[in-house]
């Protein structure tokens, strides 16, 4: 390196021709990839992500939950919860017993915790590209906004706009895992919160979060730690006889649509001739 500054100042004599070849190949190693990265569109993105979770009919999560009030003295006791999920958008929580009770589950009709984790969840359930993009849309992310972003030293997808007050979704690069949710006004109300999608683990043929933290901007928290996570299991549908299915709309631009399908071609085109796009 001290040769190749010398030469770059003026200061050493210009190598060889092979003695300049391996300077160029040293140089182009030292490029960061992150440089020559491109940003799929945000369709392709978010089909990539459903495929981890296509396998998925129905879902029964037991877990532990604990609050935590920053204005509080100290944080709730964990408690037991569990979840029933049916795809498409059928959710079911009931909160158990203490560490130390013994009570049973009872059944609670507005989810377990202010963040209303179990209207969340069916992002892990089978879904079309088209019924993801809706629910999406639903939480009001712009699904037209595509950017990289780190998460740590990775580098992820950011599907929506890049401000805090705005919703939206950020996902690995490399395996297409949901790995952060911005909400605004649901479940807190008007309190914007996260929700981090936290060490998955394999179940079956899909994937699962492991801890899932939901955090609202007013600072209050609640964390979910994952016990079992058992995958279509039969489900007695009077589970859900208090919840109603979510109503979902297809788009009028499905991913896959000839003018969607249009676009991408351009989007490829326009990649081969310049393939580099700065990360943001």
């Amino acid at each position: 390196m001290d040769r190749i500054k010398a030469i770059i100042e003026g200061r050493g004599a210009w190598p060889s021709r092979s003695g300049l070849m391996g300077i160029i190949l040293l140089l182009i190693a030292l490029v960061p990839v992150n440089g020559l990265s491109y940003i799929l569109p945000a369709g392709q993105i978010i089909e990539y992500m459903g495929k981890n979770f296509s396998c998925f009919q129905s879902l029964v999560v037991r877990q532990w939950a604990k609050a935590t009030d920053p204005y509080g003295e100290e944080e709730i006791e964990m408690m037991e919860q569990k979840v029933w999920l049916k795809a498409p958008w059928l959710s079911h929580c009931e909160m158990g017993a203490q560490p130390s009770g013994d009570q049973e589950f009872r059944s609670i009709s507005h989810g377990c915790g202010w963040c209303e984790l179990p209207e969340i969840l069916p992002l892990f359930l089978q879904h079309t590209p088209e019924e993801l993009i809706n629910l999406l849309s639903q939480w009001g992310i712009d699904i037209s906004i595509v950017s990289l972003t780190h998460v740590g030293n990775e580098v992820a997808y950011r599907i929506g706009k890049k401000t805090e007050i705005s919703p939206y979704l950020i996902v690995q690069r490399d395996h297409f895992l949901p790995v952060l949710l911005r909400i605004c006004g649901q479940g807190s109300g008007t309190i914007p919160f996260t929700v981090e999608f936290k060490d998955y683990d394999k179940v079956g043929e899909g994937w699962y979060p492991k801890r899932i933290i939901c955090t609202a901007d007013s600072g209050k928290e609640e964390e979910y730690v994952v016990q079992r996570v058992e995958a279509n299991v039969p489900i007695d549908p009077s589970i859900f006889s208090n919840n109603k299915e979510q109503p979902q709309e297809i788009p009028s631009e499905a991913v896959h649509s000839p003018d969607s399908s249009e676009r991408i071609k351009d989007i490829i085109e326009t990649i081969k001739k310049t393939y580099q796009q700065p990360l943001q």
